[in-house]
């Protein structure tokens, strides 16, 4: 709530120049609170245990939050791509040999 009331702030009430790049980087950090939130809830759904998957799913869009805020470095958006791919790899591995 603190992050909306400060983007709300920053938006509507102050008379200073607005920085959207800060303000898409403050939205982006606010849904990554609310996708933990979500990861929390589903813990409590499932008994207090889920899997593995939901860590990788929230690795995955926290990367691709992180290349949309901050795409400067050509070499640093390729290993993120790299790392974006890993994951996709070990999300297949998980659920094609996992034993639930």
């Amino acid at each position: 709530f603190k992050e909306c009331i400060s983007m709300i702030n920053e938006i509507f009430i102050s008379n200073s120049n607005v920085q959207y790049d800060y303000m898409i980087e403050k939205l982006l950090i606010s849904f990554l609170y609310i996708e933990f939130i979500l990861l929390i809830v589903q813990y409590f759904k499932k008994n207090y245990h889920f899997s593995m998957q939901y860590f990788i799913y929230a690795a995955i869009t926290a990367i691709v939050r992180y290349i949309i805020v901050d795409h400067h470095s050509g070499s640093t958006t390729i290993g993120l791509a790299i790392a974006i791919i890993v994951l996709v790899f070990s999300l297949y591995f998980l659920k094609r040999f996992s034993l639930d």
